[in-house]
This record gives C-alpha cells, structure tokens and sequence, in this order.
C-alpha cells in the first residue's frame, strides 16, 4: 500500500530498495526554504543493517502488508526459541470427518500449550478407541523424503492406539503413563507421549530439557516416564543435578538418531534407567525397546520387537516391519508389501535377537533427531558468490550423533561471511559444524580434505 512520506510513523514496516525495514524514529521537518521532507532512520527485518534516509514529503512510499499471528511457546534450543502456530491444527487434523471427538482432544492439547513452556496436561478420562478401525479423522505427521521433499503420513485414532498398547502391554500397565514432554509435539516421539495420556488416563508435564538441571524440580521427575533425544542426553549427563534427577524418573525412552557408545557408556556408568528404542513416523513410534536392566548390564543395540510387532531383514539388510499401525494411507512413498513396510535403515540382529541400527541407504543425515538432506545445503552454499563447488557429508559426533559438514572450493572463500550468510538461508541444525578446502571434488568422492577452514 503507497503512502505519503509525511504518514510514515515509528513500528511501520516499509518495502524499500528490495527489502523489509521497521521504522525506528522519525523526524518530519518542514525548513524556512525548501519542501518538507521526513528524516527516517529504518532496520533491515532480515539483516543486521540499519538505514537513515530523507523523503520528501511529496515521495510515496511502500507500506507492507503485516498480518499478526499468536504462536505458542514450545521449547528453545541453544540459539533460538521455538513457537508453533495454533494454525497448524489444521495442518494436523483433517476437518472431513463428522467426528469430531479427534478434534477435541488435540484443541485441549494446543490451548494448554498456550499457557507456556511447563504446564500440565491431564486426561480427565481414558479415551476409548477401537485399534481397529481406520476411519474417523487423520492426523497427518510430515516426515522426510529421499529427494527432501516432505512425505505425508496419515494416522487414525485407531494406529495410534495400537502404537499405544504396545507400550502398555510391554510394561504390562495396570494404570496411567505418567510422562515429562520435552520433545516437540510436531514430532511422532513427543505427539505420542501426549497421545498415550489420552489413552490411559495419564498426565503429561510440559517441561524444557534443561529443568533437569534445577534441584527445585526433583520432585516433578518422580515417578514418571520421559522421552530424550541423544543430543538432550549428551548435555544433561554432564550435569550432576541433571542425573539425579533423571534417575528419579520410572523411565528414560531414548531413540530417534544414532548414538555414540561413549554416551552409552557414560549413562550406564551413572546408572539412568534408560530404555533404548526404535521406530518412526510410519509406525507412529517404537517398535523395539531394550530394557533397563538389559541396558545397565551392558547389552547392546535398541531391544526386542514389541507385543504385535515383527521385525525382519530383507536380502540387502534393510529393517522390515509388521505391524497395525502402519499409516492407513500410503502416498506411494512408503515400500509396503503384503503388510511389510521396508525403511531405509540397515540393522542386523545382535545374538539373534537383539536389534542393532546400523546406518541408513539413502542420503538422509540425522543431527540431534533432525533430518537433514546434503542436496538441500549444497544448493543454498553455491549460492555463495565465491563457491565454485561444494559436497555436504556427516561425521560421527558425540553430542549430535551425526554433525553436518561441507567440503567447498576454493580456499579462499570467507567462512564466517558464509556462515552468516547460511543463517538466512538454512535452519541452524541445518548449517555444518565444519568446512573442510578441497581441491577439484568431482575427482575426490570421499572428499579428502587437507584442512579445515574456520575464518
């Protein structure tokens, strides 16, 4: 919308010179000689960059559409604070269906998130769902794809009370999951910790990862299950606080990427009653689980196959899974056949009963719980001006499970004006921990490296 420089005023947005600047003072000067003219000083909306510039009363300028939007806290990480927009229960849930009580449960679930970060949740009665049936509303999860574009999975109320009791019937629960939430609820692992709630007639406490840490919180872990991704572990064994507290807890589901042996190694030696676990957003969460007391006597991989689950591998290795809650529809994405449901990820199977997770076939780097496609980071880094060529890999890491690296030509390109130049470009799990020189990669596969850049 055109307005007149003498309109603009201190909080507008403006278009000017192909980007968004914010209004910080004004000044509307009317000389003894000479036209009016207002005195703007403006900052970039996406840039660290400020502008001062005078307009003639006369002048028209761009005022830029601004639609607000209440977002609900969720969680924050090492650098930023998540929020999710109470929009994408529309994303979640299709509204085709006249049932309405799938509805409900997830307005409850969002409307609570909207007092904040550490609230609770509490099922005021168990709700009853036929695991067989595959009617009523979808909840729709995004996942990732082999190409990177997003793949749709649809779940009823019927798969995931079948994801549910499997859980119920492993730990044989005779009353409610009590659980901690501190994964995001976008994701299946956190979806279903309030899902189970709902099935049960549990409580589920909305917490940061890092209130482990505060001995004022000791009481709020007793007793009840959590869900932790390797990065979370990794920060939280670190703090003596933190282990006492996790081991307050009934439970600690770990899963979700890979992790190192040393963390492994460092929980046992602290005694966490940790329960190392495999699924995915097609199963709509575990499918295997090794228990604690198998775990604290040093057994390997993520455990057994849980009750009404089969597990087998196929001729190349690759995981295969049977089971009910299985999404009720496939986009052609998925590799199912006569019930199997074949996934990316190779595994062998330890004493011949034990799961191990041994790498995944396809492109997909999994940093800290967080997929992430190497093509993607490849295309936004040419961006650069001086790249001429760039490989994005992984290495192993302690913290992230795998750490996003980027070997790029020539020497001379300026790393931290690439780095900060990536931060409007990529999320931050997204841009690599290192950038490694190379010479000509299309002659190097393995992309050795001679040294790495950080300047």
């Amino acid at each position: 919308m055109k307005i007149n420089a003498g309109e603009i005023r201190v909080g507008m947005l403006l278009e000017y010179k192909n980007d968004l600047w914010q209004v910080l003072k004004t000044q509307h000067v009317k000389p003894g000689k000479g036209g009016a003219f207002a005195q703007v000083e403006m900052k970039s909306v996406g840039k660290n960059t400020k502008l001062n510039e005078r307009f003639r009363s006369s002048e028209t300028v761009e005022k830029a559409s601004l639609e607000e939007t209440d977002f609900n806290y969720l969680y924050n990480d090492e650098s930023n604070y998540i929020f999710m927009n109470p929009k994408m229960e529309s994303d979640f849930f299709s509204t085709q269906s006249t049932d309405k009580k799938s509805l409900d449960y997830a307005q409850s679930v969002f409307r609570i998130l909207d007092k904040g970060s550490s609230v609770r949740m509490e099922a005021l009665q168990p709700t009853t769902v036929d695991s067989e049936s595959t009617g009523g509303s979808h909840l729709i999860f995004q996942t990732s794809g082999t190409t990177g574009q997003p793949k749709y999975r649809y779940h009823t109320l019927g798969t995931l009370r079948e994801a549910s009791l499997r859980l119920e019937s492993f730990f044989n629960l005779q009353s409610s999951f009590e659980t901690i939430s501190c994964l995001p609820i976008h994701h299946v692992g956190g979806w279903m910790q309030v899902m189970r709630a709902w099935f049960t007639q549990g409580k589920v406490l909305f917490l940061n990862f890092r209130d482990f840490k505060h001995k004022k919180l000791s009481s709020f872990f007793c007793n009840r299950f959590v869900s932790l991704v390797p990065t979370q572990l990794h920060e939280l064994v670190q703090s003596s606080t933190a282990c006492e507290n996790l081991k307050l807890c009934k439970g600690i589901f770990l899963g979700g990427a890979s992790c190192s042996e040393k963390l492994l190694e460092i929980a046992r030696l602290k005694k966490l009653p940790i329960y190392m676990c495999y699924g995915m957003t097609e199963t709509a969460g575990m499918v295997s689980i090794l228990s604690k007391e198998d775990f604290l006597d040093g057994t390997k991989g993520v455990g057994r196959e849980m009750p009404n689950v089969s597990i087998r591998l196929d001729e190349i290795g690759r995981i295969c899974i049977k089971c009910k809650s299985l999404p009720v529809k496939n986009d052609g994405s998925m590799e199912i056949s006569k019930g199997w449901l074949t996934t990316a990820d190779l595994g062998s199977f330890i004493n011949c009963k034990n799961l191990k997770i041994i790498r995944r076939i396809d492109d997909v780097i999994n940093t800290g719980g967080e997929k992430v496609f190497p093509a993607l980071i490849e295309k936004q880094i040419l961006v650069f001006p001086s790249v001429r060529q760039c490989k994005v890999s992984n290495e192993p890491d302690e913290r992230w499970g795998q750490k996003i690296v980027a070997y790029i030509s020539p020497e001379s390109v300026k790393i931290s004006l690439l780095k900060e130049f990536l931060k409007n470009k990529l999320k931050p799990f997204e841009i690599p921990k290192k950038f490694y020189k190379s010479g000509d990669l299309s002659s190097h596969p393995k992309f050795q490296h001679s040294k790495e850049l950080d300047k």
